[in-house]
């Protein structure tokens, strides 16, 4: 088991991010990992979590959201608008995340 890898995010009102399936991004931010477990701690605000074919929930400060299948989800401040962030924007930033040499 390998430690986690962070990132941080401070967004405004409206927000929203679409994370693609792990082994998309797994390369990149733990490159030699055999299987990611995203998570989010929600240290302020709140908002909508979705995973195709289930219902979006609610979370907010204080909740920790863990995603252990690799599934595609997104994060977003209002359920059904379009993310800020989709899914080439997110591999976007999380490619330059790792460039600028941010470690866990």
């Amino acid at each position: 088991m390998r430690p986690p890898s962070h990132q941080g995010y401070n967004a405004s009102f409206p927000w929203g991010v679409e994370v693609p399936r792990a082994e998309a991004f797994s390369s990149i931010v733990l490159p030699r990992a055999q299987h990611i477990v995203s998570y989010h701690i929600i240290l302020k605000g709140a908002g909508w979590a979705s995973i195709r074919g289930f219902a979006s929930t609610w979370f907010e400060a204080g909740d920790v959201l863990v995603l252990p299948h690799g599934d595609p989800y997104s994060m977003l401040s209002e359920p059904g608008q379009p993310p800020e962030f989709d899914v080439e924007a997110t591999m976007h930033f999380s490619e330059t995340w790792r460039g600028a040499g941010c470690r866990s």
